[in-house]
């Protein structure tokens, strides 16, 4: 079991809290709000956020008896559709690779709940969607996601086709979708290209979290070393530090080219090797989120 199902409600009100301490009294308008496009301008009055002041366009107001400051309103946001795709193939299960990930996903909805979106989740693993909530509310989501994975009805298993997922992506959203994928690096760079480059020309925005443990990245010269692939049950045997250092050169190899592959399409991406670092970033999720709803909104 994990750690995280022995206090369900104590992870979900903590990132809460988190979440809900960095956005203090931001209540949505009915009429104006913070999007993206302004909409009007107006004179300053007593307890406008001062932020919104255009001092290009307060400069050229005619000065009288005061002068005159000019604030921004700004078109409403709507409400729009996040997408978490979830990566439940067996190398999620490594250590605690699953549990970052559930993290990083309560974290994402609650982050959702905050900015008054409509949020979806899809575990995906193989050809199989095991997890399709469709697009709903985000009020109990977190509590819903993380019963069914303590009960043992959601764990990871076989291997994501990429392919296969972004084709039924591409089939079933309709509309501009903010899509984060929660995955980690055990992925054809042509697969990952195929996902990436189908779902931006579809007029998506796309975010990539990569759950990894610190020897994922750089394999410690300890002596003989056995590595598993967990997807497709096979071992490699290390007998030297030689092979060490060849197998870290194409594990950074695999690794820049999946950050020049992300670069190339302005994918926004943060690294995750422990669970701490989730508590840690949550201003990298925020800015992430800021990033791909600014992009699905325009």
């Amino acid at each position: 079991m994990l750690s995280i199902c022995k206090k369900r409600k104590h992870v979900i009100e903590t990132i809460r809290s988190k979440i809900d301490s960095i956005f203090p009294g931001e209540n949505p308008s009915e009429g104006y709000g913070l999007g993206v496009d302004i909409e009007n301008f107006r004179e300053y009055t007593f307890g406008d956020d001062f932020r919104k002041i255009d001092w290009k366009i307060s400069s050229r107001q005619p000065y009288i008896s005061y002068p005159k400051f000019m604030i921004r309103e700004y078109r409403e946001e709507k409400a729009l559709h996040l997408l978490c795709l979830l990566d439940a193939s067996e190398s999620m299960a490594f250590k605690r690779k699953w549990e970052m990930a559930i993290i990083t996903l309560l974290t994402l909805i609650e982050l959702a709940r905050r900015r008054k979106d409509i949020v979806g989740v899809v575990a995906a693993s193989g050809k199989d969607t095991i997890l399709n909530t469709g697009f709903i509310g985000s009020k109990g989501l977190s509590d819903y996601i993380l019963r069914i994975i303590c009960r043992g009805e959601l764990r990871p298993h076989g291997i994501v086709d990429l392919k296969y997922v972004t084709r039924a992506l591409s089939r079933n959203l309709n509309r501009r979708t903010m899509i984060i994928f929660i995955t980690d690096l055990a992925h054809d760079i042509d697969d990952l290209n195929y996902f990436i480059s189908v779902l931006i020309n579809k007029g998506h925005s796309i975010g990539m979290f990569f759950t990894l443990e610190e020897y994922e990245l750089s394999i410690p010269s300890a002596g003989l070393m056995t590595i598993e692939d967990m997807e497709r049950d096979n071992t490699v045997t290390l007998l030297d530090k030689f092979e060490v250092e060849f197998t870290n050169r194409l594990l950074k190899e695999h690794f820049d080219k999946v950050a020049s592959l992300l670069r190339l399409y302005r994918v926004p991406f943060v690294i995750l090797t422990s669970i701490n670092d989730i508590i840690r970033n949550i201003s990298a999720f925020i800015e992430m989120y800021r990033v791909i709803k600014v992009r699905a909104y325009v």
